[in-house]
């Protein structure tokens, strides 16, 4: 039996191949995966910006109020990581000022998922691959290429700002020869985050009240599944909404005809 001492020898993948209880040796920053790091941390931490409720003596009556003034705080090591890596890390950076962050909480032995920004960064250490080029006595090095960031850390810290609501909606889109239509003409998911992990389709009575003639085949972003942008999305898959919402049309197929 492995000690906690062994355990921790291990890399982050071999612990997360092993050790199947949560999923500890991910971050997700808005829907991007992170795992190529060395080790990263997560607390809350107390901040002042919002204090508790106290007393005339100045003591705290309700000790609930600490969580009023406590904010998360993550910190990501990458120990080494390629170039194209850090790339997206830093035009996502650039991108947004708030991001949804997902990731496990070892103190409350769950996943969480909050809103935070990113902390002033430190200029990333590069390093190169460099090729040694020999001709006669003399030698020289020649810097052959840009290949990735050594040693670079970033922090987030919680804005203790609510997790936005977003709409998801669900529309029948009957095809044009349908005249019996059942109903509802439209369904919507209630109390959905951004970044928060859905169920396609939900409890959509669609895909089993089909129209005559039809059966269900899949969801779709537009009307038309023919269209350039149309993403189309099997029923009752995992999806992490985008801070847009979703909106998702049942596209439908002739059924086939059986015969005895």
């Amino acid at each position: 039996m492995r000690t906690i001492q062994d355990i921790l020898r291990l890399s982050p993948k071999e612990r997360a191949s092993e050790y199947k209880a949560v999923d500890i040796d991910k971050v997700w920053i808005d829907d991007v995966c992170y795992d190529n790091y060395g080790t990263y941390s997560f607390i809350w931490e107390k901040s002042y910006v919002k204090s508790p409720e106290r007393a005339n003596n100045g003591s705290i009556g309700n000790l609930n109020s600490y969580s009023t003034f406590l904010t998360p705080h993550l910190k990501i090591d990458f120990s080494l990581m390629s170039i194209d890596y850090y790339r997206r890390l830093m035009q996502q950076i650039y991108g947004r000022n708030e991001f949804i962050v997902k990731c496990y909480d070892v103190i409350y032995n769950k996943k969480i998922t909050v809103k935070m920004y990113f902390a002033t960064e430190e200029m990333a250490k590069l390093w190169t691959i460099v090729e040694k080029v020999q001709q006669g006595a003399d030698a020289w090095e020649e810097y052959i290429e840009l290949v990735g960031v050594q040693g670079y850390t970033v922090e987030l810290i919680g804005t203790n700002n609510d997790i936005d609501l977003v709409s998801v909606m669900y529309y029948p889109n009957y095809p044009s020869d349908v005249s019996q239509r059942p109903y509802p003409e439209f369904e919507a998911e209630n109390d959905v985050y951004f970044g928060e992990d859905i169920i396609v389709g939900g409890n959509s009575t669609y895909p089993d009240n089909p129209p005559n003639g039809y059966e269900f085949a899949y969801w779709c972003t537009e009307t038309s599944p023919n269209s350039a942008s149309a993403i189309r999305y099997t029923n009752k898959t995992t999806l992490t909404v985008n801070p847009y919402g979703l909106t998702l049309y049942a596209i439908w197929q002739k059924r086939q005809s059986t015969r005895d």
